[in-house]
Parts: C-alpha cells; sequence; structure tokens
C-alpha cells in the first residue's frame, strides 16, 4: 500500500514537472478521479503478484493452502 501511494505521488509530481498536469486538470475530470485513476494501475500491478506470489507458492513448491481464499483477497485489497 505504501509503494503504490509512494508510486501515486512520484508519478502526479512528474506531471507538474513535465508541464501535462495542466492539460488534465483542463479535461472534466475531478482531482479524486484522476489520483483513482492512476492508483488503480498499482492497485492492479500489487493484486496480480499477490496471486502469483500464492499461486507459485501452492502449485511449484507445493504449500498447502489452509484458509479462508476470501479473507485473503480481501486483506490483499486492503494491504
Amino acid at each position: 500500500m505504501i509503494i503504490a501511494s509512494l508510486l501515486t505521488s512520484l508519478t502526479i509530481a512528474r506531471e507538474w514537472k513535465m508541464g501535462t498536469m495542466e492539460q488534465l486538470l483542463f479535461h472534466s475530470a475531478a482531482a479524486a478521479e484522476m489520483v483513482l485513476g492512476k492508483m488503480l494501475a498499482y492497485f492492479v500491478g500489487g493484486w496480480a503478484d499477490s496471486a502469483i506470489a500464492v499461486l507459485v507458492g501452492v502449485y511449484v513448491f507445493r504449500v498447502p493452502f489452509r484458509g479462508s481464499v476470501p479473507l485473503l483477497v480481501v486483506s490483499t485489497c486492503v494491504s
């Protein structure tokens, strides 16, 4: 979660530095929508990394999965 927030803030800072933030602000999207849109990419990437790690652990290294899959998905989305 910290990495996603950090990368989002770096992306927004880079937009200001390059001068493209003015073009984004010209559109009708709200500031919260822009931040959520930029954060969504890192959220999906983090979720995919977590899913790959669990699948590799279970199917490649034969680590038994004991627990609740919905709880794992929810906790992965939160953290």
